[in-house]
């Protein structure tokens, strides 16, 4: 039997002479089953165990083969979701990934990171079921420091979309200090396509009521987080000892003080006078309930997005550090020329008036101008953002200094005590 440096070698000449972009799946496994034929019987003993079913054909493909297979056969990869290679493809996929670890390793950095592009593709053309890949065995982000910030986003997203979380965030982590790294820009490709994708799989049925989910669903497991974050504050140094929702101790230092803040803090009395939230969410509806949420989104995973609830019935909710200072820096830019002064009226004392204590600006845009953001309110809200029926599209406030202000709630209907929701 010859050593595997030589079998390595053969199996590049394989690449070399039978995997051509311009066949097809059918031409190439035809073309490779010929070429393999050639080993000895002694050969193939190094084969073992990694022989795969593809359109009818056993072929002994080793993960490098597998991988140049997917990535040579350009007609059916640029044309996606070719139905005659679905099966197969996602089952030599599946196959692959129960072995890139434990069976064969690349002889160079670049094949590696020819094979974790393939397979990043893979992963976005097909919803593959991971109900028969061995978990335990993929990937480990320290292997794979050649690929860019595109690879390791794109796996790290695949493994939130499987629940796969101490992956999915050493992945997104990753991704996130490779474009710091390379490009100052916080508001990189990179972050717009994290904010654009949605995690669309969940384990739990969702009730119709979007403010229902949000607040059964995520609630129950407020305390729990709060707990974990404030035994392990002082621990949370190293990668292995990152919580899912965490990925750097400065972050879990912020994510401490925003409970601290929040948590089981009612509104205060103000000269005396009940607080608007006080009054009108009294008794059994008046609640303030904090945690952090990271579904929906799987930038959500490095950074959660911190909900505080204020109320049931109706259901008001604060969502807290929503935006970037990137995206704040370009909403100021097109919304400063359009400020008005907002008209506010009090609900202290005897009926309504105008109130010239606070002083506040106000810019309503066009929707077309913030599209961006009316996506991202439908994402956290469940709720149309871009009509007026359901939702005002996005308002902007300036407050500057002087005045007196006081916790309030903005209406755009005639009646103003009516809660807008």
């Amino acid at each position: 039997m010859r050593d595997q440096a030589f079998l390595v070698r053969k199996e590049q000449q394989i690449l070399k002479r039978t995997l051509k972009y311009t066949n097809t799946l059918e031409e190439n496994i035809s073309e490779m089953k010929s070429y393999l034929s050639e080993y000895s019987p002694e050969d193939n003993a190094y084969f073992e165990g990694n022989v795969t079913t593809l359109m009818g054909e056993k072929l002994p493909l080793t993960s490098l083969l597998g991988f140049k297979l997917l990535q040579r056969t350009s007609k059916w990869l640029q044309l996606g979701f070719h139905s005659a290679y679905h099966s197969a493809v996602q089952t030599l996929t599946l196959d692959l990934m129960r072995r890139f670890h434990s069976q064969f390793e690349f002889p160079k950095k670049r094949e590696t990171t020819d094979a974790m592009h393939v397979l990043s593709q893979m992963i976005t053309m097909y919803e593959l079921d991971l109900d028969d890949v061995e978990r335990g065995r993929i990937l480990d982000v320290e292997t794979y420091s050649g690929l860019n910030a595109e690879h390791f986003y794109e796996f790290g997203t695949f493994f939130l979309k499987n629940r796969m979380f101490s992956s999915a965030v050493n992945f997104l982590d990753k991704a996130r200090t490779l474009v710091a790294k390379n490009q100052e820009d916080e508001d990189s490709a990179i972050y717009e396509n994290m904010y654009k994708t949605a995690v669309n799989k969940h384990d739990i049925s969702f009730d119709t009521d979007p403010a229902h989910n949000l607040y059964v669903f995520e609630h129950r497991i407020s305390d729990a987080r709060y707990m974990s974050y404030k035994q392990r504050r002082k621990t949370i140094r190293t990668p292995s000892n990152l919580d899912p929702l965490i990925s750097e101790d400065h972050q879990s230092a912020q994510i401490l003080e925003y409970f601290e803040i929040c948590r089981e803090k009612h509104f205060p009395k103000i000269d005396g006078r009940d607080n608007f939230f006080n009054t009108s969410f009294s008794g059994k509806n008046f609640i303030q309930k904090c945690f952090l949420s990271s579904k929906l989104h799987p930038f959500w995973v490095l950074n959660p997005m911190k909900v505080e609830v204020l109320a049931k019935d109706p259901f008001v909710v604060i969502y807290h550090d929503v935006l970037t200072s990137g995206q704040i820096r370009r909403m100021k830019e097109f919304t400063t020329p359009v400020l008005q002064r907002s008209e506010v009226i009090t609900t202290y004392g005897a009926g309504q008036s105008p109130d010239g204590s606070r002083i506040s600006s106000t810019a309503v845009p066009e929707v077309e101008d913030v599209a961006f953001w009316n996506q991202k309110a439908e994402l956290y809200t469940g709720l149309k953002a871009m009509a007026l029926d359901d939702a005002e599209a996005l308002q902007i406030t300036s407050y500057p200094n002087g005045g007196f202000f006081t916790v309030h709630s903005d209406a755009f209907l005639s009646n103003a005590d009516e809660i807008v929701r």
